[in-house]
């Protein structure tokens, strides 16, 4: 598996968000080096002071880990290039130990996305699982949505 880097040289903070991401890893890395590995749905957002959101998540599916809840948060920009998570919306979630921040190379991301699907259907066959079952709606990106 080859890793690709990307970088871009930046003038200001604000443009650091679009920097440096390792290309996505596979499910056994997720498997092997996170502590909890989890599909959720968005059930709360809230802002925060000077920046920050909170977010909680249900998990429909645990591949690693367990809870009815997990609670994270990220600062909405520069310099720490939060993610913004839509209210509702499903994604992919794998952290590490103690990890609650989210930053932009996180890998939190939604099921719309294709290789988010297959990451998901990997880690089912890992784990000896049957194939996870979304609504139609939960595979479509919120704006796709009528």
């Amino acid at each position: 598996m080859a890793l690709t880097l990307t970088a871009t040289l930046v003038d200001s903070p604000a443009d650091a968000c679009e920097t440096i991401c390792a290309e996505p890893k596979d499910a056994d890395h997720y498997l092997r080096s996170s502590d909890r590995v989890f599909v959720g749905r968005v059930t709360a957002v809230a802002e925060e002071t000077s920046g920050r959101f909170s977010f909680t998540l249900q998990p429909i599916r645990w591949w690693k880990g367990k809870g009815s809840e997990v609670s994270v948060y990220t600062f909405g920009g520069a310099p720490s290039c939060g993610k913004q998570l839509s209210p509702g919306a499903v994604y992919f979630v794998a952290l590490a130990k103690g990890q609650e921040e989210i930053k932009i190379c996180s890998p939190l991301d939604p099921v719309w996305e294709q290789r988010v699907q297959r990451l998901v259907t990997r880690l089912d066959r890992a784990r000896g699982f049957p194939p996870l079952s979304l609504p139609p709606e939960d595979l479509q990106a919120p704006w796709e949505r009528r």
